[in-house]
């Protein structure tokens, strides 16, 4: 095989591997953690590679509302690691992808007792 086919399947390979989420909030501008490591603020996408079925914890933080925590799963079956599963098998660990978007609702915290 040449080298730059080998090169090309290798790339397309690669990049089944990785698989990415938007992460959204109401209200929007909340930071956003991913297994306890700071993201950005929302509106904000989420990229890895992990393999079939990867969970990761997210949770987001804004000023006057209350944490929200959740769970982002790679469980879409993507197309194209299925296709090279077939052809090559080793992309099998990375069929599942994140959905396109989670968006996550904050609820505002409640008044301190006594305050005004």
């Amino acid at each position: 095989m040449k080298p730059a086919c080998v090169i090309s399947v290798l790339a397309l390979l690669a990049a089944g591997c990785a698989s990415s989420t938007l992460i959204r909030s109401v209200p929007a501008g909340a930071k956003v953690y991913v297994d306890g490591q700071y993201l950005g603020r929302t509106p904000v996408t989420h990229r890895d590679s992990g393999p079939l079925w990867t969970t990761k914890a997210v949770t987001l933080k804004l000023d006057g509302y209350d944490d929200q925590s959740g769970t982002l799963r790679k469980e879409n079956l993507q197309t194209g690691p299925l296709v090279g599963c077939i052809l090559v098998y080793v992309p099998c660990l990375w069929l599942t992808g994140y959905p396109d978007e989670y968006t996550f609702t904050l609820d505002e915290k409640a008044p301190a007792y006594g305050s005004r």
